[in-house]
């Protein structure tokens, strides 16, 4: 599930995204893709410290259920959730283009993981697809959207060799010919 994360944070942190992020938002160049642990919840408290404006949280929706496969290999089907995080602070100077207290970059951002993020296939896994996504209304100060995407993993680290004999590669040929007179 590592590299399935670290895949994730790549994706969403640092490729040129294919559709383009909302005017005037930027990506923290010093991470803004997390492994969620209730950062959300925490900050509420004021037991953490603030992230970065725009943040994305990726969570492993319990329980990742496995199914074996043939000869150690497993396959996992899962739900990982992506928690699009937007601090929206009601602007006093004009500064919000007449929004009022509406956040509506929220909804190009989650268009934007969407895209981002629909068939992706991280390492040994099958293409992400959507299956859900709700607004989260219960946090001050920052807009938070969560999206949910299915996905099938295959875990090959305890694959066995078929009959317990391990395959070698075949011998290279490199062919020569010499032809006398």
């Amino acid at each position: 599930m590592k590299q399935i994360f670290l895949d994730i944070q790549t994706a969403l942190q640092n490729n040129p995204p294919v559709y383009a992020l909302p005017s005037g938002v930027t990506l923290d160049a010093n991470g803004c893709v997390f492994l969620y642990n209730h950062q959300l919840e925490d900050l509420e408290k004021g037991e953490r410290p603030e992230f970065p404006q725009v943040s994305f949280f990726v969570e492993f929706i319990n329980p990742i259920v496995y199914k074996q496969g043939g000869n150690g290999v497993q396959f996992a089907y899962f739900k990982t959730r992506i928690y699009i995080v937007h601090h929206f602070y009601l602007a006093t100077d004009g500064l919000d283009g007449g929004q009022g207290d509406q956040d509506l970059t929220i909804f190009d951002l989650k268009q934007w993981v969407y895209i981002t993020l629909q068939q992706f296939s991280p390492t040994n896994t099958g293409e992400m697809v959507r299956t859900s996504e709700a607004v989260d209304y219960s946090h001050d100060n920052a807009n938070v959207y969560a999206m949910e995407f299915d996905c099938v993993f295959e875990d090959i680290a305890a694959d066995a060799p078929i009959g317990g004999i391990p395959m070698t590669p075949a011998p290279t040929l490199n062919p020569t010919m010499t032809i006398q007179d």
